[in-house]
Parts: C-alpha cells; sequence; structure tokens
C-alpha cells in the first residue's frame, strides 16, 4: 500500500517524494488561499483518500498556519493501510524571510536556516570580490543590501572582516528582517626563518611558538608568550581541561 506520485501545485515537497517517506512539508506564498494534491497508488488496485471528506483534493488554507493534508492509502486485500501527511505553510503577508541563503566560494557557519540570522564565512585572503544567493520564501518579499549601492553579484571585500547586510521585507511591507554574513578573508602566509641568537627572544621559552606578543617575568631574559605567560603567573586553582575553578585545597 504505496504512493508512486505525490504532488502538490503550486508548491514544492520537501523532502523529495519517496514512497517509502510518509511526511512532507510545503511553503507557498501569502497570496495563495488553496493547493490542488496530486497523487497515484503503485498498485491498480489500491485506493487512496483524503481525510476530512475533501473529495476534489482542493485544500483551502488558513495564512500564518499549517495546514495538515492527511492521505490515507489502502491495499486491494482491504486491510493493509498507509498513511501520508503534508504540512503546507501559508505564509503571512508580514512574514519576511529567506528560504535560501549561499555564498560563491565558501561555507556558511552555521549551516544556513531561516531563522538565524548572523554568519560567519572565511575567505582565501586572494580574494577581492564575493557573491551573496539569496531567496526568499515568498516572490512577493524583498531583498536588498544595507548601506551599500553595490550588487549582491560582486561585493568588494576589505581585508580582514566585510560585513554583509541583507533587509529582506514582506509582502505587505510591514514586516522586516536582517541577514548578516561577517565576511573574513584569512591573513596573508608568510615565511621567517629564525637564527639560533633570534630564536631566544622571538620564540616562547614553554611553547616554542614565534612571538606575537612577548613578553616577561620580571627582568628575565627569556620571552615568553602571553598565553604561557598567564598559565604560569596565575594564582588561582583551575581545572585545565574544563577551565571550571577547583574548590577546597
Amino acid at each position: 500500500a504505496n504512493l508512486a506520485k505525490l504532488r502538490v501545485t503550486p508548491g514544492k515537497l520537501l523532502p523529495s517524494f519517496a514512497s517509502d517517506v510518509t511526511q512532507y512539508s510545503v511553503t507557498v506564498g501569502s497570496s495563495i488561499d488553496e493547493v490542488r494534491i496530486s497523487f497515484q497508488t503503485s498498485d491498480s488496485g489500491a485506493s487512496c483518500s483524503m481525510r476530512g471528506g475533501i473529495e476534489d483534493k482542493l485544500v483551502k488554507l488558513i495564512e500564518g498556519q499549517i495546514n495538515r493534508v492527511e492521505l490515507v492509502v489502502t491495499a486491494e486485500d482491504g486491510r493493509t493501510v498507509k498513511n501520508y501527511s503534508v504540512d503546507v505553510r501559508r505564509l503571512s503577508a508580514n512574514d519576511a524571510i529567506l528560504s535560501e541563503l549561499e555564498m560563491s566560494i565558501g561555507t556558511l557557519i552555521p549551516r544556513f536556516h531561516p531563522s538565524t540570522q548572523v554568519y560567519s564565512c572565511y575567505l582565501p585572503c586572494s580574494l577581492d570580490t564575493i557573491a551573496v544567493k539569496a531567496t526568499a520564501e515568498d516572490q512577493a518579499m524583498s531583498i536588498s543590501m544595507v548601506d551599500s549601492d553595490t550588487s549582491m553579484d560582486a561585493i568588494p571585500l576589505s581585508p580582514g572582516c566585510t560585513l554583509v547586510e541583507l533587509k529582506v521585507c514582506s509582502a505587505n511591507g510591514n514586516g522586516v528582517n536582517h541577514y548578516i554574513i561577517k565576511v573574513i578573508k584569512r591573513p596573508i602566509p608568510y615565511v621567517m626563518t629564525l637564527s639560533s641568537d633570534d630564536r631566544r627572544h622571538l620564540t616562547c621559552a614553554v611553547c616554542w611558538g614565534v612571538l606575537y606578543r612577548p613578553s616577561r617575568i620580571n627582568r628575565e631574559v627569556q620571552m615568553y608568550c602571553l598565553p604561557c605567560l598567564e598559565e604560569l603567573t596565575r594564582t588561582n586553582k583551575t581545572d585545565v581541561f574544563t577551565g571550571q575553578k577547583l574548590e577546597g585545597e
């Protein structure tokens, strides 16, 4: 008792239809007040019906809510039953959210989700521009860049961190949402060879790392990196694995 085909018009099933997958979701714009459900059983002797007394396969949608459609597939023997469900979300005219956000190069951190609004992306130091692809959940929504006249197809990158802020406006213009991407160019790599004399003054006595901010204890000749210096001079007792303060003696 399986379905061979399942379609919602207009809309796109998530995940894509497969006969062994029984739960789906669809998101449609705020202007869509009904969807048509089309289906076909894998066995010509099986039957499929929609719960709720829906006979014409048209489902009325309530704005701003998730409308559940339940399908019951009955095998030819009349006893074997399999249930499918489709959650159809009709957006509100006040919603201002993205369905997709991608970079032409690099990966968003964390992974994109419509409810997450702040991301980071690390890129090679050689890049001068980046493209951002943003898609709204509703075609009636508008997307623009904040405080910038540049196109999202070629955003210039500054050394270090470039802030890319997108503004999403709802279909009725009343709702506004912002998505921010911190685009960080990695530092330019370089090679430095230290002589035996320089190594004493430019490397940490503990970890042997090349010093970025060298520090001394009193007037010692040997230099220390700041993390090692803080660890050597601290007076509180701390668990080195968790960073939590130790109680008692």
